[in-house]
């Protein structure tokens, strides 16, 4: 998964520049910086307003004690949408102005908290070591014996004094 994650990273810019140079080939430069400029604004308005409106929805959800999971995951699209759309390039703008669509976020939204639902139930104890739910810390048996401070054993000769300095005695 990391290293799909890392192709993707080096590959998309690559991509976006082509993408660039074809449309800018097509109908010119300024108007493919215009347009990549409009992309933006209209993405953060879009953001803006679907954004109040699920997080009316996750308030809604709080109130009734409903599951807000769906409507949280919502929220998180749209943060999503709204940083592809910062994004220079037509590709990140696509990506999010389809996660802008309510029903293609409202489905994903549902397909991602079903995951995590899933996931939750089998309580990630199958990721393997260092991962997931942690066990229980290992149980150690053994006894102990209290020590009378006045009849304890005195200083250890091996042992250096805290007060003698590094180099021999006092300092």
């Amino acid at each position: 998964m990391a290293f799909l994650l890392l192709i993707l990273i080096l590959i998309l810019p690559l991509i976006e520049i082509g993408v660039f140079i074809a449309v800018g080939g097509q109908i010119g430069v300024l108007p493919t910086l215009i347009l990549t400029v409009a992309t933006a604004v209209f993405g953060i308005l879009c953001v803006r307003l679907q954004g109040f409106a699920v997080l009316g929805r996750l308030r809604a959800a709080a109130a009734t004690g409903e599951e807000a999971l769906v409507p949280l995951m919502e929220g998180a699209l749209i943060a999503i949408a709204g940083v592809f759309l910062l994004i220079p390039g037509f590709l990140t703008d696509a990506a999010g102005l389809l996660l802008l669509v309510p029903p293609l976020r409202s489905g994903a939204a549902r397909v991602i908290g079903a995951r995590a639902a899933t996931a939750r139930a089998q309580g990630w104890a199958s990721r393997g070591p260092g991962r997931g739910r942690r066990q229980a810390p290992p149980i150690i048996e053994g006894t102990a014996q209290e020590v009378d401070p006045d009849h304890a054993r005195g200083p250890d000769p091996d042992v250096e004094p805290p007060h003698a300095s590094r180099w021999g005695r006092r300092t």
